[in-house]
């Protein structure tokens, strides 16, 4: 990138399916990955006239725990408003999401950009909504005639939506946001997050602007005289967390060029492709008058108190960032031990377990690095040889 020239401006949409026992707004199972399609269903989730829904106190506080545990301020009333649009995994024609009055808001995120140098990502907002159904795209091998299947086991699923204001400057920090809230999420219980799943969904906004034409302004970029700010594209259809820093970086790239030969820049939807490493133009962006938002009329507007929100506090536990500056300071850890080993609950859980073992025949600070070095080393190596992810289903527990 000619960065002489052009600023580079991201923003954030990540979508964490919460990890609850029934659906958004109705009774269903959460339960759809690998199942029979079409069974965990109801009137409600297939969005059948007059069935009513009911919302999800669980997924409420879920959506809540996370504004806490991202330094949100809490709102004490829940409005949810309907989102329209004529799509068929989406069988009301409407998505009942969060609009005006997002449970949480302004709120960030502490990171390391590609200095090592800490990093805040300011964050908009976090609402609540419900997940849409399941499609999948096939070509009839005899005819060639292509046709699509719907699944409605995931329409309904409670979905939290996490919007960043536009304060990213690079692939990389996108990145590593990206991936913190994936920790942070896991370390909660509040989702197991496997993008392979569908259980996060990351999808970054991507402009570019002349230097010293624009600024940023209480969360906002806004053109300084009478420059013309370029439009935003939106990358969809990311399926890891490698590719949200290949996708951004292809889309600079991609910009810059079509400024540089002088194109007009238009607001579109992208998706990204892995096999060929490119986005490819799905569709005009929308905006916000697009959708009609309106209060949903069938949900009446939920009080949260300030005793609701202290219990749910309660919840938070020790998280990567702070576990890590801990593993710095307790045990003297370097800085890459202490990143790989906070990097996933599980292990840090079995990292101090053993520690607590040891020390009792041995100094903690030797306990600690004996520790870290069998796990870095040999449990990591049996992981990736086997292809085995650790977790609290094969790692043994001392009680």
């Amino acid at each position: 990138m000619n960065t002489s020239k052009y600023d580079v401006i991201i923003g954030l949409e990540i979508h964490i399916q919460s990890k609850t026992e029934s659906k958004m707004f109705c009774s269903c199972s959460t339960n759809y990955f690998s199942k029979e399609p079409n069974i965990n269903v109801c009137p409600v989730c297939l969005g059948l006239p007059g069935a009513l829904p009911v919302p999800n106190k669980r997924a409420i506080e879920l959506c809540i725990l996370l504004g806490l545990a991202t330094n949100c301020d809490i709102d004490n009333e829940i409005h949810f408003d309907r989102k329209h649009y004529f799509y068929p995994d989406l069988p009301k024609g409407y998505q009942i999401s969060q609009y005006k009055k997002p449970i949480c808001s302004d709120g960030y995120v502490d990171i390391k950009d590609e200095n090592n140098k800490t990093y805040r990502i300011e964050i908009e907002r976090i609402h609540q909504e419900e997940d849409v159904a399941k499609s999948t795209h096939h070509i009839e091998q005899s005819t060639g005639m292509e046709y699509s299947l719907i699944d409605y086991n995931k329409s309904g699923i409670p979905l939290i939506e996490i919007v960043t204001k536009p304060n990213i400057t690079s692939a990389y920090q996108a990145r590593e946001y990206a991936n913190k809230i994936r920790q942070i999420v896991r370390y909660l219980g509040i989702s197991d997050a496997d993008m392979e799943k569908g259980q996060m969904r990351c999808e970054p906004n991507i402009s570019i602007q002349e230097k010293g034409k624009w600024e940023y302004k209480d969360g906002k970029i806004l053109a300084i005289g009478e420059y013309q700010l370029n439009p935003k594209s939106e990358v969809k259809n990311i399926g890891s967390i490698s590719a949200v820093e290949k996708s951004i970086l292809y889309e600079i790239e991609r910009i810059e060029k079509e400024l540089e030969e002088g194109k007009k820049i238009i607001q579109q939807t992208r998706g990204w492709n892995a096999d060929k490493g490119i986005t490819e133009f799905q569709r005009s962006k929308e905006t916000a008058d697009d959708y009609r938002y309106m209060p949903d009329p069938d949900i009446p507007i939920i009080e949260i108190s300030d005793e609701d929100i202290e219990r749910i506090s309660e919840d938070i536990v020790e998280l990567p960032n702070e576990k890590k500056e801990r593993y710095l300071t307790e045990y003297s850890l370097s800085e890459y031990d202490s990143n790989v080993l906070t990097a996933n609950k599980n292990i840090s859980e079995y990292f101090e377990d053993i520690v607590k073992i040891l020390s009792t025949e041995m100094d903690t600070l030797k306990a600690a690095k004996a520790t870290s070095n069998w796990i870095t080393g040999a449990v990591f190596s049996i992981s990736n040889d086997n292809k085995i992810e650790i977790n609290e289903d094969n790692i043994p527990k001392q009680s």
